[in-house]
């Protein structure tokens, strides 16, 4: 009866193990596959986003979600996969408050947003995303040493990608206007109905000024894990403010406004403008650019 016992439980023991183990690998492969949230402009915003086939179809509410998710499990990372196509910032950089033009795409620490993916076959992962010059990221870069050494055209498909994913912070049907004006010497500039900032990665937060030196008031916390840009075109931003009183964040960066640990990679910013600092990108005490091209028009 004994032995009988015993062998009853090791069998028990052994089916319990191999639940445990089958439990344990599913639920394994589901974070894996679930910390990546999908975009693309045909999405619908009740898809979960979890793959290409349920897409998003709007940046911040694939990333909000992804950030969510992250917070009740505890992870350090997750990732936003965009498809080429046109997207407008939705949410408001302010805490309370905020009218159109404080809408920004806004990246939370441990975020890592690649656009880019072809939006008729999309990629599996970043690094077989199509460049310019045929190949695919993760080609062009096998062999660093090579960068520099051709004409401008050909370095420059070495990290602009075929398929554009354009985030842009034009809200009105016209496009954002450049006249030079020879006398000046300067350009004239329209922007219809433009955001502040195109991208912001100052999702920390404000220095807390009662605890921190008078240089640090109104300047914004570094993230504290990395957070990353790879692959958009970065479009019409307007860092419009033009107050004097206090130093108004609205008045920096029109295309990026950056913080410690954040990252611009592979990316084009044009027709960004700001009154006093940065029109493409401004850097706030930090923030990491590789292969970025800035320009007017």
């Amino acid at each position: 009866m004994s032995m009988k016992l015993r062998n009853n439980s090791n069998i028990l023991s052994v089916v319990l193990l191999f639940i445990i183990m089958n439990v344990c690998a599913c639920a394994g492969a589901y974070a894996q596959t679930d910390t990546i949230r999908y975009v693309r402009p045909d999405g619908s915003y009740e898809n979960d986003g979890l793959s290409w086939a349920t897409a998003k179809n709007r940046v911040q509410d694939a990333i909000n979600d992804m950030h969510s998710y992250m917070e009740q499990h505890s992870l350090s990372r997750g990732y936003v996969y965009i498809a080429a196509g046109t997207y407008v910032p939705t949410e408001s950089t302010e805490s309370s408050g905020g009218s159109m033009l404080n809408t920004s795409f806004k990246i939370y620490e441990g975020i890592q947003v690649y656009g880019g993916f072809n939006p008729d076959a999309p990629e599996e992962k970043p690094g077989d995303r199509i460049m310019s010059n045929g190949k695919k990221c993760s080609e062009n870069w096998s062999d660093p040493n090579g960068i520099g050494t051709t004409s401008g055209t050909e370095i420059a498909s070495q990290w602009d990608l075929r398929h554009k994913t354009i985030l842009t912070g034009n809200h009105s049907t016209s496009i954002v206007s450049y006249v030079f004006d020879p006398i000046r010497g300067r350009y004239n500039t329209a922007y219809p109905a433009n955001s502040y900032h195109v991208v912001w990665f100052a999702t920390n937060g404000k220095y807390d000024t009662e605890r921190t030196a008078d240089e640090l008031k109104d300047h914004f916390r570094p993230l504290d894990k990395p957070a990353l840009l790879d692959g958009c075109v970065i479009s019409s931003g307007n860092a419009a403010s033009r107050s004097t009183t206090v130093r108004e964040h609205t008045a920096y960066g029109g295309g990026v406004y950056m913080v410690g640990n954040s990252y611009l990679k592979n990316c084009i910013i044009e027709r960004c403008n700001a009154t006093l600092r940065g029109g493409g990108i401004y850097a706030d005490g930090g923030g990491n650019i590789e292969f970025c091209y800035i320009h007017t028009l």
